[in-house]
């Protein structure tokens, strides 16, 4: 289960950003997950929770939105780029119907978009 080594990441950035300016107590966090980032969203909540109720007055209580990430592919027929529906990772050019060799230009990653403190 990767999500509690992402949720331990995450909770430690925003642990570092609420040292750097001086704040005490995380109130909201926003990440976004690309489709082929592998990350289960209720998993990473699951253990996002535990976690943060388990360090103290810092992180209790904190909200976690999770922003899912369509994949963004490159057509190798036409050069358009397109997003695919959730789950499809193989499939044809909605412009073209070209089926093969499609570039990934987005959606493996994991973004720790923003946070609120206090």
């Amino acid at each position: 289960m990767h999500e509690l080594a992402i949720a331990e990441n995450l909770l430690e950035m925003a642990g570092q950003e609420l040292r750097r300016h001086g704040l005490r107590k995380l109130i909201s966090l926003r990440v976004r997950c690309g489709a082929l980032a592998g990350v289960l969203p209720e998993a990473l909540e699951f253990a996002f929770s535990a976690l943060a109720g388990d360090s103290g007055e810092t992180f209790r209580d904190v909200r976690l939105e999770i922003v899912r990430e369509p994949l963004l592919l490159r057509c190798a027929g036409c050069g358009r780029d397109f997003t695919t529906a959730p789950g499809s990772l193989f499939t044809s050019c909605p412009l073209c119907g070209y089926e093969f060799f499609h570039q990934a230009l987005s959606g493996a990653e994991i973004f720790f978009e923003r946070m609120e403190a206090e």
